[in-house]
């Protein structure tokens, strides 16, 4: 195994990893119009999910491993960064869900169980909201099922994955894929996750996103070859094809279709995107994406689904109902902006100069 690792920032797939997260912003903002809307324009959506484990499993390796190995960082530096980095996002987004959800639940008989669903929610733990019509692990922000995976996979690389040799990573991607397809082919769509019924699936699934990820960076060697900056949109523009291939979520082998995408294009993607370089205008548009892209995640939902409400409540059509969809997209990425770069930069900053011994500057 390649035990050197040059120390760059993968701009080309910065970029695509925010360009998923806001084809997730996009499909919420469809399914406001309605629970089939979003098939008709990102039908193969569903496997942006698995491009998300795959490169949380590919830069846990790029930025850990080496650090773990000689010492630089301990798993415990490296769960608490994990936990700063994602907690108070967390709770940022069960907050603006617990307003949402009190909004259309209103009264006080609602207040205590909903506080309490919150209370779980910061410290990512599901709770039952089957009281409140809403069967997701998380009733107040459900895309916040995605973390929980990622995190135990996390867990999962720390103590076990980042310790065995690549003959044993590949059994357990295979066996973990199995599982993926599996799921795939019974369920006819990887679109799950999110409900409570959804995890004997989603464990295979998110296993083996990250290990197939993981497996990538093992292979990786920054020296192999490089791609010019004139290919750097071509990942981004592959991963848009995937998830826009115009192919019916109805069709019978769709799920067949989504497992051949998560378990091939998608580690591609990822895998040849490392070697892309980027020109200087990609790099800060790569940058910018990353910075963005978990507050656009965690937080988005309740968002939208509030100003989804005014659509109903004052039967918004035509201009005024194309208006307020813009303000779906455009309003959580403003707030993610300043989330970013006035509480997760900062924050980020001060807890990785401290666990390091250096004095925050």
């Amino acid at each position: 195994m390649n035990t050197t690792r040059q120390r760059q920032r993968l701009e080309v797939l910065d970029l695509a990893r925010g360009v998923g997260f806001l084809v997730v912003l996009l499909q919420h903002c469809l399914g406001s119009l309605g629970i089939t809307v979003p098939g008709r324009y990102v039908p193969q959506d569903a496997t942006i999910l698995d491009f998300f484990f795959l490169m949380s499993g590919f830069f846990a390796g790029y930025a850990l491993e080496e650090k773990l190995r000689t010492g630089r960082v301990t798993i415990a530096q490296a769960v608490t960064e994990r936990a700063v980095r994602l907690r108070p996002l967390v709770a940022l987004g069960m907050t603006l869900g617990l307003i949402s959800m009190l909004i259309s639940a209103p009264g006080n008989d609602a207040v205590l169980p909903l506080l309490l669903i919150a209370l779980k929610g910061f410290v990512l733990i599901p709770a039952d909201g089957t009281q409140f019509g809403s069967p997701d692990l998380f009733p107040l922000d459900g895309p916040l099922w995605f973390l929980i995976y990622d995190w135990f996979a996390y867990l999962l690389f720390l103590y076990v994955l980042r310790h065995l040799s690549l003959k044993w990573l590949l059994a357990i991607a295979a066996i973990s894929t199995a599982g993926l397809w599996w799921a795939a082919i019974s369920k006819n769509t990887l679109s799950f996750g999110t409900l409570w019924a959804d995890c004997g699936w989603s464990i295979p699934r998110s296993l083996a996103g990250f290990t197939i990820g993981y497996i990538l960076f093992r292979l990786y060697k920054p020296d192999r070859f490089q791609i010019g900056p004139r290919f750097g949109f071509v990942p981004v523009v592959v991963l848009l094809f995937v998830v826009l291939l115009p192919v019916s979520v109805d069709w019978r082998y769709s799920g067949a279709l989504q497992a051949v995408m998560a378990t091939t294009v998608m580690p591609l993607i990822v895998f040849f995107g490392a070697y892309v370089q980027a020109d200087a205008a990609m790099t800060r548009l790569a940058r910018f994406a990353a910075k963005m892209a978990l507050p656009v995640y965690v937080i988005h939902n309740p968002l939208v689904r509030t100003l989804g409400l005014l659509r109903w409540d004052f039967h918004l059509h035509g201009a005024a109902g194309i208006a307020l969809l813009l303000m779906q997209f455009l309003f959580p990425v403003l707030l993610a902006f300043l989330v970013a770069t006035y509480l997760d930069v900062p924050l980020r900053t001060f807890t990785n100069a401290y666990l390091r011994g250096q004095r925050p500057g």
